[in-house]
């Protein structure tokens, strides 16, 4: 199967769907890998073996378009000779010629189109999540969750998931939940690019950052962003060291809910001296930009240098 997906929530409806009628409701795995993540291979060898716990698996593709060219020739070569009892999903951004090779060796006059999610069936696909969790939301906190993520499926999909955690069966989801729990994507962006230098990998941190140009954020306000995350990474680590009671740790760093709890994840992958120099880096980068160093023509070196420097740090 192969589908162009506007959202991720359009392609979990499609699955939903597929389940049912293909397995009749029956439980079913249900494994997921990303070309961007060079799991093309992993994704081929949990198709072809067996399901360990349930009678069904699907295991699904993203990104299938930004595959490269062995990338793609592997996945014809596994279509022409599928193994195993495995439903294979392979998703897309985009028909693009690999897109195109794909749906021929698959048969298929073209990819199916999932089209973007509108707002009423994410507010029905929030209300029946909370519905099988026995979870209660309030319509003000159900107002402004739909209202933080607009019409962005992907977006509220991860901040429902929070939510439900946070909540726990059989709670209740407030106002107040909503506004210390939801982040704005651009803020989840930081913490995806704080992760890629935590990793050491360069090229998801400069994919994070070409994400959030993409949005219009500017490189100095990227530069803030990040600079902010690191001296809450860095307050936590010396609590840590301090051996501050965890209590005392809201109030202390400014934070609560889920920011607190990702600033604390986040903390324990990098050390003290990493920190440092981790904020001296962004604010010499910073001086750079605010300088007028080398002309607008630089920038774009400078940040990229900026990120290469930063996935060099050390790491526990």
């Amino acid at each position: 199967m192969l589908f162009i997906v506007e959202d991720a929530l359009s392609l979990d409806n499609e699955i939903a769907s597929l389940i049912k009628t293909r397995f009749g409701g029956e439980e079913t795995e249900t494994h997921r890998f990303d070309v961007r993540e060079e799991e093309i291979y992993k994704a081929v060898e949990e198709a072809q073996s067996d399901s360990l716990f349930t009678p069904h698996k699907i295991v699904i593709l993203a990104n299938v378009d930004e595959a490269r060219t062995d990338g793609v020739e592997f996945l014809l070569n596994y279509i022409s000779r599928p193994l195993g009892d495995a439903i294979a999903i392979l998703t897309a951004s985009e028909d693009n010629a690999a897109v195109k090779k794909l749906a021929k060796a698959l048969k298929l006059d073209k990819a199916a189109h999932l089209k973007k999610t509108p707002i009423d069936k994410i507010r029905k696909s929030v209300e029946h999540h909370c519905a099988e969790h026995k979870i209660k939301i309030d319509k003000k906190a159900l107002d402004f969750f739909l209202q933080s993520c607009g019409q962005d499926a992907v977006s509220a999909k991860g901040e429902m998931d929070k939510l439900l955690l946070w909540a726990g069966d059989g709670g209740t989801i407030t106002l107040q939940d909503c506004q210390q729990l939801l982040l704005s994507e651009s803020e989840e962006i930081i913490w995806t690019l704080t992760d890629a230098v935590a990793d050491k990998n360069a090229a998801k941190a400069l994919q994070a950052f070409d994400r959030l140009l993409s949005q219009g954020s500017e490189p100095i306000a990227i530069i803030g962003s990040l600079t902010r995350t690191f001296r809450q990474l860095l307050s936590c680590i010396t609590l840590a060291e301090d051996k501050i009671p965890a209590k005392e740790w809201p109030s202390k760093l400014g934070l609560k809910g889920y920011p607190l709890e990702k600033t604390i994840q986040f903390s324990r992958k990098f050390s003290f001296s990493a920190m440092k120099r981790g904020i001296a880096l962004l604010r010499q980068a910073d001086e750079d930009f605010k300088g007028g160093k080398g002309g607008a023509a630089e920038r774009p070196q400078i940040m990229e240098r900026l990120l290469i420097d930063l996935c060099r740090l050390e790491t526990p």
